[in-house]
């Protein structure tokens, strides 16, 4: 499954979440009624997903079957300790968790625990976190790297601020630009040599 598919939060798309109900089905022309919704007259529904308790409060509500076995499942997350000194000296530029560092720890480890993500995904994170090369998310304000050290187990392993790392990474870009123009002038040089 791929991110599309699933609640996971680290998506590409910023779009609204709704909880509703089904009120029919027409087969005949393939079309799903929904009422009990939370959204302006017009907007486009994109994608249907189950209930799920853990995250949906309703006092009546079906589980589908399907979903039923892996509804709980959770991952383990372990953290740096010198995370949570990194998160106390940047608290007050956090803009959700501003001056509570131990909300943000607390938000943050229950959001990686809650992270779902398609087989092909995980074997791709865990041979990236083998190579040492962390996941990176964004999270109020700040970069938060992890490795997947197994199926579901999490270890976080540094935490910065997002201007930070992005100022990290403008520096690493100049200089990989300035060694490609180094490169290709050394390149052009030896053709010049060879057509003299």
């Amino acid at each position: 499954m791929g991110v599309f598919a699933t609640r996971s939060p680290h998506r590409p798309n910023p779009i609204g979440v709704t909880l509703a109900m089904i009120d029919r089905v027409d087969k005949k022309t393939r079309t799903v009624y929904l009422k009990a919704c939370d959204l302006v007259d017009g907007t486009p529904v994109l994608d249907i997903k189950p209930y799920v308790p853990a995250y949906d409060t309703v006092p009546s509500f079906q589980v589908a079957d399907w979903i039923a076995d892996t509804i709980n499942t959770r991952n383990t997350v372990t953290v740096n300790p010198a995370c949570l000194e990194t998160v106390r000296s940047i608290q007050h530029k956090l803009l959700q968790y501003k001056n509570e560092p131990e909300e943000y720890m607390k938000a943050l480890m229950e959001t990686l625990a809650a992270e779902v993500r398609s087989k092909f995904q995980t074997n791709k994170r865990m041979q990236e976190s083998a190579a040492g090369q962390p996941v990176e998310v964004v999270f109020d304000e700040t970069v938060v790297k992890y490795l997947w050290m197994d199926d579901r187990i999490f270890h976080i392993t540094d935490i910065e601020l997002a201007a930070l790392n992005e100022t990290k990474r403008a520096e690493e870009e100049r200089i990989r630009q300035a060694l490609q123009e180094s490169e290709s002038e050394q390149n052009s040089d030896r053709i010049d040599i060879n057509n003299g």
